[in-house]
């Protein structure tokens, strides 16, 4: 069995390589007929509480029903420096991150996240084969179940949708098994405030949230414009780069449960 995955990895590979030479050029569009937003927060934390070579990488992929306005007074991603609670962290950005841009993938690109979500597929850390509206296999962390993350790094990514009330299916996934996340569907980016500086009290969607887990995917209806996803890390990275991977899918209607979890 093993002998037949690997020689259809090599197949799609060498294919994948084939149609990037005779049509890299080429842009596919997106999937489902939806607008892609695609950007990157990449994240320095403060040397003095964590080691100097901690960081973390967002990767962010929102599919939603609009059409970005292709603004010429749309600004590239700025970079900051955010205060989180008694400490800093640096923040970069990478690409449009206020729903104005849309983004779509050359198709060199497009075969090399598809082979990518392929073997994603073929492990079981994905349920479906998309690239760009991935549905994750939960994992939970270590931590005792229902157990909350202990207040460490938390980052806010809002939602991009042209309604005053919709419905998004949301999935996330980190690389370091050792690293914990909580999620929360909030109304809006005031809600980080709270958290940080509320003694981590702030509004959420009721049922849009989950605690202590490596890959998860939910659902969340009826949600504002304004709001988007709540995440906290755990306080014990400890290595140089943690990724995650975060999609937002705007959906139309209730997906069925084994569309959302195995």
């Amino acid at each position: 069995m093993k002998t037949v995955t690997y020689v259809v990895l090599v197949s799609v590979a060498f294919t994948a390589i084939l149609l990037n030479a005779l049509y890299g050029h080429y842009v596919y569009g997106s999937p489902h007929d939806q607008a892609l937003s695609k950007y990157a927060i990449y994240v320095h934390l403060d040397p003095q509480r964590q080691p100097s070579s901690a960081n973390i990488l967002y990767d962010i992929t929102i599919s939603w029903n609009g059409t970005p306005s292709q603004s010429e007074t749309a600004h590239y991603n700025s970079n900051s420096v955010q205060n989180i609670g008694s400490r800093q962290a640096v923040l970069l950005q990478h690409g449009f991150s206020d729903c104005q841009t849309g983004w779509n993938p050359p198709l060199y690109r497009y075969g090399a996240d598809l082979l990518r979500s392929t073997i994603n597929y073929i492990q079981g850390i994905q349920l479906n084969q998309d690239p760009y509206t991935p549905i994750f296999a939960d994992m939970q962390g270590y931590a005792q179940d229902g157990e909350h993350i202990p207040k460490g790094y938390v980052q806010f990514i809002p939602v991009c949708t042209n309604a005053n009330s919709t419905s998004f299916r949301y999935a996330i996934s980190s690389n370091d098994n050792d690293i914990s996340f909580d999620v929360h569907f909030v109304p809006s980016e005031k809600e980080l405030g709270n958290y940080l500086y509320d003694n981590s009290t702030f509004s959420e969607y009721a049922g849009c949230n989950v605690s202590n887990h490596h890959r998860y995917t939910g659902f969340c209806s009826n949600v504002g414009p304004d709001s988007g996803l709540l995440i906290v890390l755990s306080d014990n990275l400890k290595h140089s780069l943690t990724r995650l991977s975060v999609n937002l899918h705007e959906v139309t209607s209730i997906p069925a449960a084994e569309s959302i979890q195995p």
